[in-house]
């Protein structure tokens, strides 16, 4: 039976992170994909400033098919463009990116093991024994980075609940350059009460638009009629191939470490709620829980009770915002019109989030702002459409 100090499981972004860290400080480090890669993933690919700033390294130039200074915001009738003059996000293929992140792992001494799936995990007293599709292991630690059905969470936590779950389709619809120009250019597009609870939004790379949807999991046959109409509405084929996935979305109600076992990205929950964004929040969680696994051999204490030390790190930079995004999107997306119909009107609310975007300013922040600014645009909103229009 092989042994290895640390397993991760996964190798998106909090897996990889997870492995490339844990290598880089000494420690013998397996990351098992039950894929080879690269591999397709069904994900828009948006990487905000934000979450590019939480890596520490540059992604080549390659890598990114496109950098966007503007931004689209559309609820109902009302649609707003503005063009900061700054990046905000920068687009990936997620294949490309998620294998360019693995290799980075294998470049800092993890050893990566593709086409490889967790069958089963047993913790003990001394280390937890893993059985895969080509053999069975032991680790140390087992850091469990395999997505929102995480197996490895079966040993740390419940089953995610109704309200902590989200459902998303993506499309990527080939298209020149020259036609993405046309239609979008270099601009982000976000369409707000298209979905209920959730937003349609369109990234431009470079040959293809990615179009998605994502909202609540209570009706997906509804989710897959409107995203059909929403490629409709630009004009592209309602018969585009959709893929689906599930993001979950962290209420702080569940543990995300047990005994020899911490979770990482979508297998914690670590997803901001209101933007659906989870690269930057897999990066940073997959680095503290290599950060923490270190910490924990050098200790010789693998307990949970230790290793909680990686969730309290998380929560103390990122919990104020998640929870907070939380908030606003349960009270914004309950009245869609009302309130982000109101809030896309402003420029300068649209800008401020732009800000968030880049890592500038942190979401709670930015909601506690909108909501002091609220009665005075909703006034003004009003005011306005009691302006009779000019002939």
């Amino acid at each position: 039976m092989n042994g290895c100090d640390v397993a991760v499981i996964g190798a998106g972004p909090a897996g990889s992170t997870a492995a490339r860290t844990a290598a880089r400080s000494g420690l013998h480090t397996i990351l098992f994909e039950k894929q080879t890669l690269p591999r397709p993933k069904p994900c828009g690919g948006g990487l905000s400033l934000a979450a590019v700033n939480e890596l520490d390294f540059d992604l080549p130039e390659d890598l990114i098919e496109r950098c966007c200074t503007a931004i689209l915001v559309t609820e109902g009738a009302c649609t707003n463009r503005i063009e900061t003059g700054r990046e905000n996000a920068r687009m990936v293929d997620r294949a490309r990116f998620d294998h360019y992140l693995a290799l980075k792992a294998v470049e800092a001494g993890a050893e990566l093991r593709e086409g490889e799936a967790l069958h089963s995990l047993e913790p003990g007293d001394r280390h937890i024994k893993l059985e895969t599709t080509a053999g069975r292991w032991t680790a140390r630690i087992v850091i469990g980075a395999d997505g929102c059905t995480s197996r490895v969470a079966a040993g740390v936590r419940p089953k995610w609940r109704p309200d902590e779950r989200r459902f998303c389709l993506v499309a990527d619809v080939p298209c020149a350059p020259q036609e993405i120009d046309r239609l979008i250019g270099d601009t982000v597009v976000l369409h707000y009460g298209y979905v209920r609870h959730g937003y349609a939004w369109i990234f431009p790379k470079h040959e293809c638009l990615s179009f998605g949807i994502g909202g609540l999991l209570d009706n997906a046959a509804v989710t897959i009629s409107r995203f059909r109409d929403f490629l409709a509405l630009w004009g592209m084929d309602r018969g585009s191939r959709l893929r689906g996935c599930h993001i979950p979305i962290t209420r702080f109600r569940t543990p995300v470490c047990a005994d020899r076992i911490m979770l990482a990205g979508d297998a914690a929950g670590y997803v901001d709620s209101f933007s659906g964004e989870g690269i930057r929040y897999a990066i940073a969680s997959g680095r503290m829980a290599a950060e923490r696994t270190a910490a924990a051999l050098e200790a010789g204490n693998c307990s949970a009770s230790f290793l909680d030390g990686y969730r309290r790190a998380f929560e103390a930079a990122y919990r104020r915002d998640l929870r907070v995004s939380n908030l606003f999107t349960d009270v914004a997306f309950a009245w869609p019109n009302l309130i982000m119909g109101t809030l896309v009107r402003s420029d300068q609310v649209v800008r401020r989030y732009c800000h968030v975007v880049r890592g500038e300013l942190a979401f709670r922040d930015f909601a506690l702002w909108s909501a002091a600014c609220y009665p005075g645009l909703l006034l003004r909103r009003a005011l306005r459409s009691l302006v009779p229009t000019r002939l």
